[in-house]
């Protein structure tokens, strides 16, 4: 059964990630994250252990996930999976542009969002690339 109200947390939760990520605002971005954080790409595993490794090395990490051309990334949909009071699995696809708006990549993942110490963020995330 999905938490309808956990389900909608997850997907602020998320769609507030992206917004940040587009800003370039890396303190509301990392506030989207908790620590530990565990990023599973098709290429690597990555485990930010604390704040401070996100502070230091999440940026220079994303770009060289989303390439040098990359200016904006759109959520295309979310579904939640399973939601419970204190926790939701959300899939979900986006797609990074270049300034322009040339399609980069399409990918579609699952995001680990849960509430620790009254706090709605990130745990994880796993994204495969469909192009």
């Amino acid at each position: 059964m999905i938490n309808e109200k956990t389900a909608r947390i997850g997907i602020e939760v998320i769609t507030k990630s992206i917004h940040m990520l587009n800003e370039r605002n890396t303190q509301e971005l990392l506030s989207t994250f908790h620590a530990p954080h565990v990023i599973i790409s098709e290429s690597e595993t990555l485990i930010y252990r604390t704040v401070k490794e996100l502070e230091n090395n999440y940026w220079s990490d994303f770009y060289r996930r989303a390439g040098d051309q990359w200016h904006h990334t759109v959520i295309d949909w979310t579904q939640p999976i399973h939601a419970s009071e204190t926790k939701a699995h959300i899939f979900m696809q986006f797609s990074r542009y270049s300034a322009d708006d040339q399609l980069l990549t399409c990918e579609r993942a699952l995001w680990i969002i849960n509430q620790r110490n009254g706090i709605w963020a990130a745990q994880g995330r796993s994204s495969f690339n469909t192009n």
